[in-house]
């Protein structure tokens, strides 16, 4: 009798992510990015709801490694028609100092890290242009941007810098080619030579979505974790500890020791971090990243404290915030913040200024919960239920409906500074999941595969949603004229 044949051992699943490194406009060393290409012809662009490119900006410690899976994930979600572009924050790498092409530059402040990433997004909107392509309403490709902690206020902070850049250039094209046009023609001197068939203008490359996930928008006096870390940021001595110890232990370590280590610090926590989490901190840890990550700290910890200041906040912590604000910020700082937030009011105000563009993913509140949705000046957003779905009800009022209940379980970006979402950023798009974690990106399980299905429904909805507003407003127009 013959026996069946052993079937092969199943193969793990290749990675499509690769790691490379970039050279961004007026940075010395190149940057650090992960890319995952597209799989499907260059026919996705032909409906407005599918994107050319989505770049995701990290939290800190703002190293892309950590979002490799989660990249992935997010390509596939998005039908594997789209190219996946995750950025490191500027000097947030995973190099070990024998491996980089030269001494990179001091670290960066908030507003640093927002000019970094403003200039790799006009990359790779001039990468998107050069390939051509758009939608059947004639408009160029489209681009999506997704932040993740902090890393949800640079997106809205970079994309506005974009935007505010590109529309001084067209409006002085257009004053130079008026300018020309009125200019009385000079006859030639000679007849001039047949000159070659001009190429074709690439389409403008346009951003249509941008999704905040867990966004850090304003120091929470009340959090533990804020303040203890706060306090090690704000600490040269202790900082330059912390980074010196990590730096030995990268130094005297291999990768796989350090690798091990990093899984028994951590064991404790549920659930533990993934195999290619730690031997991404690992790596970080080698890298010197680390005082990069404690200065960013830092700085957007006194950027975005006022906001938060509660009646506990008051006095002596407040003036010390106050007077914070208007020093330098030390080596590789400036005199001042270039964005900043003075009162509770002002926290969504980069998103809000974004329009229907903008969505927020968080982790909401728990049963019973739920927080305010987008919903425009009608009331006509709704809520999420606490259930990770949006609310069916229409929402109460110009921010949608609020919920009560339950206490939030993401301290960085906590309940009652969504409750202030709705108000102060009717037309964004809101989705609450409380069975998320702010941690996924290093975290096993469902985490990242959740939080890819979410932020992909997002991107869609909000880019039909500000597609279908502005064909309404064209509409409009051509209909006064």
């Amino acid at each position: 009798m013959v026996s069946p044949p052993i079937p092969p051992p199943p193969q793990q699943q290749q990675r499509r992510w690769r790691h490379a490194h970039e050279r961004v406009t007026s940075f010395s060393t190149p940057s650090e990015v992960i890319r995952v290409p597209a799989r499907a012809p260059s026919h996705r662009h032909r409906h407005h709801h599918r994107f050319s490119h989505v770049l995701i900006l990290p939290g800190n410690p703002g190293c892309s490694a950590f979002y490799a899976p989660f990249a992935e994930a997010l390509s596939d979600e998005l039908g594997g028609e789209t190219e996946v572009v995750a950025l490191s924050f500027y000097g947030h790498e995973t190099l070990t100092p024998k491996k980089r092409q030269k001494k990179r530059e001091g670290p960066l402040s908030l507003d640093g890290q927002v000019a970094h990433a403003a200039a790799f997004l006009e990359k790779l909107l001039s990468e998107v242009e050069q390939g051509g392509g758009g939608d059947e309403g004639g408009r160029g490709p489209s681009v999506a941007v997704v932040g993740h902690s902090i890393g949800g206020t640079v997106a809205a902070l970079a994309v506005r810098e974009v935007e505010e850049r590109r529309r001084r250039e067209r409006n002085g094209r257009e004053r130079g080619r008026r300018r020309a046009e009125d200019a009385p023609p000079s006859p030639p001197a000679k007849p001039p030579s047949p000159l070659p068939p001009p190429l074709p203008l690439p389409s403008e490359a346009r951003i249509a979505a941008v999704c905040a996930m867990m966004p850090y928008v304003a120091f929470d006096e009340g959090s533990r974790q804020q303040r203890a870390l706060r306090l090690l940021a704000a600490t040269p001595p202790a900082r330059a500890a912390a980074c010196f110890a990590a730096q030995a232990a990268g130094a005297l370590l291999p990768r796989a020791a350090l690798s091990a280590l990093v899984g028994l610090a951590t064991a404790a926590s549920s659930p533990p971090l993934t195999r290619h989490a730690r031997e991404t901190v690992a790596d970080f840890a080698r890298s010197g990243g680390l005082g990069h990550a404690l200065f960013l700290a830092d700085t957007e910890f006194r950027a975005l404290a006022i906001s938060s200041a509660a009646p506990r906040g008051a006095g002596k912590e407040k003036e010390k915030l106050e007077e914070d604000k208007g020093k330098g910020k030390g080596k590789g700082g400036s005199s001042e913040f270039k964005f900043s937030v003075a009162s509770a009011s002002e926290i969504w105000e980069p998103l809000a200024s974004l329009g229907r563009r903008a969505s927020v993913f968080a982790v909401g509140r728990g049963e019973g919960g739920g927080a305010g949705g987008g919903g425009g000046e009608d009331g006509g957003g709704g809520g999420s239920d606490g259930s990770g779905r949006r609310a069916k009800g229409k929402g109460q009022g110009p921010g949608g409906g609020g919920g009560g209940g339950g206490a939030g379980g993401d301290h960085w970006c906590p309940p009652h500074h969504l409750d202030l979402l709705g108000p102060r950023a009717p037309l964004a798009s809101v989705l609450l999941d409380p069975g998320q974690r702010h941690d996924f990106v290093a975290c096993g399980g469902d985490g990242t595969a959740r939080a890819a299905r979410a932020v992909a429904g997002l991107l869609r909805e909000t880019a039909r949603a500000a597609a279908a507003a502005a064909a309404g407003e064209e509409g409009e127009g051509g209909g006064e004229s």
